[in-house]
């Protein structure tokens, strides 16, 4: 309560000399906008710094590309469409990973996601493997006491699976899938690896 009496009657005593009164409401106010402000500068600092990072990672070890196969497809009413996320290693030299999530927007409107699941052999343990309302979540990783996967230059694996259901009565032509977060992160720098992954299109028969 100090604290805050003693901001008030700062910014009264700024506005004051400047010749203009100044109420409780436009004191508040201004604490406000200012706290509305250093929230969008650390929002915009992080972004940024995501981006340095990629930046980063892709001039020195190259990225891992994060994809949808397929990437492309027709969906037919009443049969059921897999769909598996994979990690290619783009750069020139092998990644140790521990582990990878990626986070998926999808129209909830126009299809079902069901059997999420990681991949068997390269990931065992899993995180996170569910939808809510329009986002689908996987994040995999290696089992305690396994050693670190070595992703080789161009090798590809699957981080894990699911499978699409057109809804009843859905009128669309075509559906999407898009990742909204990649994460790949580094045994021993802990950079994410990822690329901001490929979004992919299916088409409604």
């Amino acid at each position: 309560m100090k604290e805050d009496k003693k901001t008030k009657c700062c910014f009264a005593a700024i506005f004051k000399k400047l010749g203009h009164p100044v109420s409780d409401k436009i004191v508040f106010g201004v604490i406000f906008i200012e706290i509305l402000v250093v929230v969008a500068a650390s929002a915009w600092v992080s972004l940024l710094k995501s981006r340095v990072e990629r930046e980063i990672v892709s001039k020195k070890v190259g990225l891992v590309t994060v994809k949808f196969a397929p990437m492309t497809g027709v969906l037919s009413r009443g049969e059921t469409f897999p769909v598996s996320v994979t990690l290619t290693n783009t750069g020139e030299t092998a990644k140790e990973i521990n582990a990878a999530g990626v986070d998926i927007s999808f129209d909830s409107g126009a299809i079902n996601i069901s059997n999420i699941k990681c991949d068997g052999q390269s990931f065992l343990g899993t995180a996170r493997s569910y939808s809510k309302d329009d986002k689908l979540f996987l994040s995999c990783f290696r089992q305690g006491g396994s050693d670190p996967l070595s992703l080789e230059p161009g090798q590809a694996i699957s981080l894990g699976n699911f499978d699409i259901n057109l809804k009843s009565g859905v009128s669309l032509q075509e559906v999407s899938l898009a990742f909204s977060r990649t994460l790949v992160p580094q045994v021993k720098t802990l950079l994410n690896l990822a690329d901001e992954g490929t979004q992919a299109k299916y088409s409604i028969r």
